[in-house]
C-alpha cells in the first residue's frame, strides 16, 4: 500500500471546513502544473500581495534575454525554424544582454537540409532621460536585414513580453519558492517533486488558492508518517546535500589552487561570505529535518563540519594575506 494519502488540510485565512493537519502527517509531496499562455507578473504581485504573502514569495522580473528568447519562440520558431545564441553585434549603443538569431530551414543542394540565418536580433539596455534624471530602459537591437514589418511587430510585443513569465520563469519561480521559502527538499527519481513538512503544507494550500486565479496549479499528496515515508525524505536529503557538498568541495578546491597562482586573482570575501551562508542554509536543513523525524543525522553533520573547516581555514588565510 502507497505511504503518501490524501487529506484536507487548512491554509491560513480559508474560511471552508477544512481538516486541519493531522498530528500524524510527516509532510507532503508537492508539485505544479505551469500556465501554458503565460502569468503576467504584475497580476502575480498583486494576486500574491493581497493574499498575504510578503516579498519572499515575489518573483524576479523576466530577464530582457528571457523575454526576447521568449517572444521570438512563440513568433518564429517551428519544426522547420530555430532560434539560436549568436555572438554580440559590435558597435551597438547600450549593453547587449542577449541576441538570437532566427535561423530557418532550406533545402541545400543534393537534397541537404541545411538552416540558413535569416535575421538576428539582440536585446539591450540603453540610458535614457536628461543629465541628472537618468534611468535604464529595455530595447531591442535589429539587424539590417530584418523585414521592417517584423520590426514593428516585435517592438509592439516586447513590453508585453517582459512583463509576462512563461513556463521556464514559472518553474524557477515556484522552484526558488520551495527550496528558500518553504525548505523543501528535491524528491529522488521525480522530476520536479519536492518534499516540504507539515507546517509549510497549508502555505501550499493557500499559495494553490490564489495561483489557481492566474492558471498555474499546485499539487499535494499529505505522506504519512510511516518508516517507508522517512526514509524516503531522509534518502532524498541526503542525495540533496551530498550534491551541495561536491560543489563546495569543488570550490574548495579551486580557491586552494588559485592561492599558488601569482597571476590569479585574489579570493574575495563576498565569495567566502555566500559559500558560508549557503552552508548555514543546510545546517538549517539538518535540523528541521532531524526535529521532524526525531533522528540525529551524524554522517550529513560531519560532511557539512568538515567542509565549514574547510572554508574557515580558507577564510583566515586569505586574510593573513590581504
Amino acid at each position: 500500500m502507497s505511504e503518501f494519502i490524501a487529506v484536507k488540510t487548512r491554509a491560513p485565512g480559508d474560511t471552508e471546513d477544512d481538516l486541519a493537519v493531522p498530528p500524524d502527517i510527516a509532510g507532503a509531496m508537492i508539485s505544479w502544473t505551469l500556465a501554458p499562455n503565460g502569468v503576467g507578473i504584475d497580476d502575480l504581485v498583486t494576486t500574491l500581495a493581497e493574499a498575504g504573502f510578503d516579498e519572499s514569495y515575489i518573483p524576479d522580473d523576466p530577464t530582457p534575454s528571457q523575454a526576447l528568447l521568449n517572444m521570438l519562440n512563440r513568433m518564429f520558431k517551428k519544426a522547420t525554424t530555430l532560434i539560436r545564441s549568436v555572438r554580440h553585434p559590435r558597435g551597438v549603443q547600450g549593453q547587449v544582454q542577449a541576441t538570437y538569431a532566427v535561423v530557418p530551414k532550406d533545402e541545400g543542394e543534393e537534397d541537404k537540409v541545411i538552416f540558413r540565418e535569416e535575421f538576428k536580433v539582440a536585446a539591450v539596455l540603453i540610458q535614457k532621460g536628461e543629465p541628472g534624471n537618468t534611468y535604464i530602459d529595455s530595447d531591442l537591437w535589429f539587424a539590417d536585414e530584418v523585414p521592417q514589418d517584423k520590426i514593428d511587430t516585435m517592438l509592439a510585443e516586447y513590453p508585453t513580453y517582459l512583463r509576462t513569465m512563461y513556463s521556464l520563469e514559472q518553474s524557477q519561480w515556484l522552484t526558488r519558492l520551495c527550496k528558500s521559502v518553504l525548505k523543501g527538499i528535491v524528491m529522488e527519481g521525480g522530476s520536479g517533486h519536492y518534499f516540504i513538512e507539515p507546517s509549510m503544507v497549508p502555505i501550499w494550500r493557500k499559495l494553490n488558492r490564489e495561483l489557481r486565479k492566474l492558471g498555474i496549479f499546485l499539487h499535494e499528496i499529505p505522506a504519512m508518517k510511516s518508516q517507508q515515508a522517512v526514509e524516503a525524505v531522509l534518502s532524498s536529503l541526503r542525495a540533496m546535500l551530498t550534491k551541495s557538498m561536491e560543489e563546495l568541495e569543488t570550490d574548495l578546491q579551486k580557491y586552494a589552487e588559485k592561492r599558488h597562482d601569482p597571476t590569479a586573482r585574489k579570493i574575495q570575501r563576498r565569495v567566502l561570505d555566500e559559500r558560508r551562508t549557503r552552508m548555514n542554509k543546510d545546517l538549517n536543513l539538518i535540523e528541521r529535518y532531524e526535529a521532524l523525524f526525531s533522528v540525529r543525522l551524524e554522517d550529513m553533520r560531519a560532511n557539512l563540519e568538515k567542509m565549514q573547516m574547510g572554508y574557515a581555514e580558507l577564510a583566515t588565510i586569505t586574510s593573513g594575506e590581504s
